[in-house]
């Protein structure tokens, strides 16, 4: 926890120090429970000294766009200290794939099951329950 404190006050220095309006976490990627609860506990925590300092400090979260790293994303105690999350929808293809595809499409062809926008979507507001007005789409433009 001592480590996780030190951080926190350095964000909140930083964050302070240069007017920025928040924070956003980029945690690539949780991979077990540990992870998952330690990510929990720090963004619990990160939002608590946030808002001693300013009520109105955003804190953001880029996430995964399927259960292989979802799983390890506590969506419903996340989503209670989160403003939104942005969704990496790309990469849905890649050196990891068997075969070429669309980095970001936004559904997949029917031969086809790496992941779409759409399965993207759908994952995370009907099995991970995430509000909609919490959901902010990463579209790649490279």
């Amino acid at each position: 926890m001592l480590f996780q404190n030190i951080f926190i006050t350095d964000i909140l220095n930083f964050i302070t120090t240069h007017s920025y309006d928040g924070v956003d976490i980029d945690w690539e990627f949780p991979s077990s429970f540990f992870d998952r609860v330690n990510l929990t506990s720090f963004v619990k925590e990160l939002r608590f000294k946030m808002d001693e300092i300013n009520t109105d400090y955003r804190l953001t979260m880029a996430i995964s766009s399927n259960n292989w790293y979802g799983q390890w994303f506590d969506f419903t105690t996340l989503s209670k200290y989160c403003d939104w999350f942005g969704v990496m929808t790309y990469d849905f293809h890649g050196s990891w794939t068997n075969h070429a595809g669309h980095n970001s499409p936004i559904s997949a062809p029917s031969n086809c099951d790496d992941g779409s926008i759409v399965s993207t979507l759908d994952y995370l507001l009907n099995v991970r329950n995430i509000a909609p007005t919490q959901l902010l789409l990463g579209i790649p433009f490279y």
